[in-house]
């Protein structure tokens, strides 16, 4: 080998460490933000599903109101119809005022 052919041996060695360290360094980037990108994936989820459950919650205690308010309203029924169909002279009457003319 002549004296010229060392050097650029040695130049294109150096470009390979070169471009291998780059492309380590972008290897890493990437990695890097890959794994931000999956840890804020994993957050999200975490709170989507709390969400979710809050969503759940709530919607469990409406559905137990709307089942009492419903119960309510069939005592209330039964009580009206209760008044309704019995006798009309069981129900103390209300003596009405006379107006002055």
């Amino acid at each position: 080998m002549s004296t010229f052919d060392q050097p650029n041996e040695l130049a294109l060695v150096n470009y390979e460490d070169d471009a291998s360290a780059c492309t380590e360094e972008r290897v890493l980037a990437i990695e890097l933000k890959m794994q931000t990108v999956m840890d804020e994936d994993v957050r999200r989820s975490a709170e989507l599903q709390r969400n979710k459950a809050e969503s759940d919650a709530r919607l469990l205690a409406l559905e137990a109101r709307v089942s009492q308010i419903q119960s309510h309203v069939l005592h209330l029924q039964h009580i009206q119809d209760t008044i309704m169909s019995s006798d009309s002279s069981a129900v103390p009457s209300v003596p009405q005022r006379k107006h002055k003319a």
